[in-house]
């Protein structure tokens, strides 16, 4: 399946999410806490000229959809994806973080809640899914807020799943 991204920045409430920018590489990797890398898959030993070129590759050939969570002005908060699942044709899974600043303030379940909208009603996708430790709270909230549904444990997490 072949990946399409927004054309344009999705409006998130306040917030809006864009596209990253290989300069904004020393930020994103500047931004990351224990908090980020305790729920995610972020690499620490990832470096800045490493991530810049991700960032352009990815923008000139898209493999998933790498948005920026950003304020109303543009200025990032955090990071939120797109990845199509492997064998699981049509499903993507969406992962996100914030930085601190950005947190307790609605961006993540804004962010979501735009991400998947505009996956299942223009990206070509017939459903995503969010894999959440079962002790983050704070990502089964968004998960609960944005209407998805536990459809039990994948591994050591557990698996929510909204459809079309």
């Amino acid at each position: 399946m072949a990946i399409e991204v927004p054309e344009r920045p999705l409006e998130a409430g306040e917030f809006i999410l864009r596209a990253w920018r290989p300069k904004e590489a020393a930020w994103y990797l500047s931004a990351r806490d224990e908090d980020v890398f305790a729920w995610t898959t972020e690499a620490r030993s990832a470096t800045r000229d490493e991530l810049a070129a991700t960032i352009s590759e990815n923008n000139a050939r898209p493999k998933w959809v790498a948005l920026a969570i950003c304020r109303g002005d543009g200025t990032p908060i955090g990071n939120i994806s797109l990845v199509p699942a492997v064998g699981q044709s049509g499903w993507a899974e969406i992962s996100y973080w914030l930085a601190p600043s950005g947190r307790r303030r609605g961006a993540a379940t804004r962010a979501v809640g735009a991400l998947v909208d505009w996956a299942l009603a223009e990206g070509d996708f017939d459903g995503v899914f969010l894999k959440i430790a079962p002790r983050n709270a704070a990502s089964i909230a968004v998960a609960v807020r944005c209407g998805f549904r536990e459809v039990g444990r994948e591994g050591d997490a557990i698996r929510f799943e909204k459809r079309k």
